[in-house]
């Protein structure tokens, strides 16, 4: 019998449960901090936190503090503005937790070092003993963490026998089939023993695994070797349509935003459900992204299209037009004078190229987090002159997913054509080789055709010597 991972889940502790809150829509400063005592002498950075987004701006290192204190302590703090409830995933000396937040939180977080490395096999101990969290956060306990992880590895595998057998180019076989073992972990929920937050919030863990895994058919058909003809079947059978949608609570609460983004509204759509709270609410989330957005591409924005999104969204709008217009004037630049391309992005990288005629073209597509991205570009900027000296332009190409502040340095420190489009026109650019993984690169010769599409940075020398070989020609 043949198990596949649909998904990978992390498992992550926490403590003390308080009762699940209804989340006040507001737009507000949260608060982490803590301190950890007993550390050993030397011990390098305690913490680290995962990247999160609130809107327009990234969280970053900037955000986060830690201060050495007398008697070999470390204090620590993050401070964070939030539009939403989100889940912070904290780092500190090597053990994991998962903070669930509302915008305006204020956590605390007390570690006994020494105390933890004695007992960290034991969940219920580090947090009887080692790690004390105080706060508003929704903490969950060692039992509801233990489940949680249980329950998402169910979710995770899928019996490929079965699916050959039963549901190959079905996808209402494999709907129901999912929605059997849905009920079946739901069951499990009820009979644990955990207080009725603990139960509420696992209800919406295990609603969302089950709407993920509607796109775990489409994956499981390419596994299990489907023909093009039922492949063609399958994509025609899958829709959000759900029999089940009206049994689902997450629809029914604003406080679902804890577990539901806006990738959940197609669904919600499908089933009538999207005029519920939550559907509401992520609708004018998305048009708040929207606007973000165009923003950071420069796009034209109306005040009017401003002035109408929700209150909570206005703030952190308001902030990244000034960011926009102090960076544009620190670096003395203006996007109005920039040439841009017309029309439709299926055409945009032919008007690019054509602005060099005669000369090769060496596109990069890239991003601000992206590590690779900026490895190629830090190595190409060792050989970058030379280069353009031989008949090599540079153009340099990014999403909104980008921070504004790391794209318009790139542009201020290095010569070429910059352009940051939003991430559905690169889409529509339909890019030579592009599937979605960047770096990418493209090497046009000086006749504008493309001569090669590159995926991933392989290393300057691999990069000068594909350059060479089309200069050679």
């Amino acid at each position: 019998m043949k198990r596949i991972f649909l998904a990978v889940v992390m498992v992550v502790v926490a403590v003390h449960l308080s009762a699940l809150p209804e989340w006040p829509r507001r737009y507000a400063t949260t608060v982490v901090r803590g301190s950890v005592t007993n550390l050993p002498e030397n011990m390098g950075e305690i913490l680290s936190v995962k990247q999160l987004t609130t809107l327009h701006k990234l969280l970053m290192p900037d955000d986060i503090e830690e201060h050495q204190d007398a008697g070999g302590a470390r204090s620590f703090s993050i401070t964070w503005p939030m539009c939403w409830p989100e889940k912070m995933t904290v780092r500190l000396c090597n053990y994991t937790m998962l903070l669930p937040l509302c915008p305006g939180d204020t956590i605390d977080i007390e570690m006994d070092y020494q105390r933890l490395q004695e007992v960290k096999s034991d969940a219920k101990r580090v947090f009887q003993e080692a790690i004390k969290v105080s706060g508003e956060t929704l903490h969950r306990s060692p039992a509801c963490i233990e489940l949680a992880g249980k329950l998402g590895m169910d979710a995770a595998i899928i019996d490929e026998d079965y699916m050959k057998e039963h549901c190959r180019a079905d996808f209402e076989a494999y709907r129901e089939w999912r929605w059997e073992k849905h009920q079946k972990r739901l069951k499990q929920v009820k009979a644990a023993k955990l207080k009725k937050e603990e139960k509420d919030y696992l209800r919406l863990e295990m609603e969302k695994l089950y709407i993920e895994s509607f796109y775990g058919y489409k994956f499981m058909m390419h596994v299990i070797g489907c023909d093009s003809a039922e492949m063609a079947a399958e994509k025609a059978q899958f829709s959000f349509m759900d029999p089940h949608a009206a049994k689902l609570e997450f629809p029914k609460s604003i406080t679902s935003a804890y577990c539901f983004g806006t990738n959940c509204l197609k669904y919600l759509e499908a089933n009538g459900l999207d005029r519920l709270p939550l559907g509401q609410y992520l609708r004018e989330r998305e048009q708040a992204e929207a606007v973000v957005a165009r923003l950071k591409a420069f796009h034209p924005v109306s005040e009017a299209e401003i002035s109408g999104l929700a209150p909570e969204f206005l703030p952190p709008v308001h902030e990244l037009q000034q960011q926009i217009a102090d960076k544009m004037e620190e670096l003395e630049l203006s996007a109005a004078a920039d040439w841009q391309p017309t029309g439709e992005p299926a055409t945009w990288l032919q008007q690019i190229t054509e602005r060099h005629a005669g000369r090769v073209v060496f596109v990069d597509l890239w991003a601000t987090w992206c590590g690779p991205c900026q490895k190629g570009i830090r190595e190409m900027a060792t050989v970058k002159g030379e280069y353009e000296k031989r008949g090599v332009d540079f153009v340099y190409i990014t999403n909104n997913s980008s921070s504004l502040d790391g794209f318009l340095d790139l542009k201020k420190k290095h010569t070429g054509d910059h352009f940051l489009f939003l991430a559905e026109e690169i889409r529509a650019m339909n890019i030579p080789g592009y599937s979605g993984s960047i770096p990418h690169y493209l090497i046009y010769g000086r006749d504008g055709k493309l001569i090669k599409h590159i995926t991933g940075w392989n290393g300057l020398e691999s990069m000068k010597q594909e350059l060479n070989e089309v200069l050679e020609e």
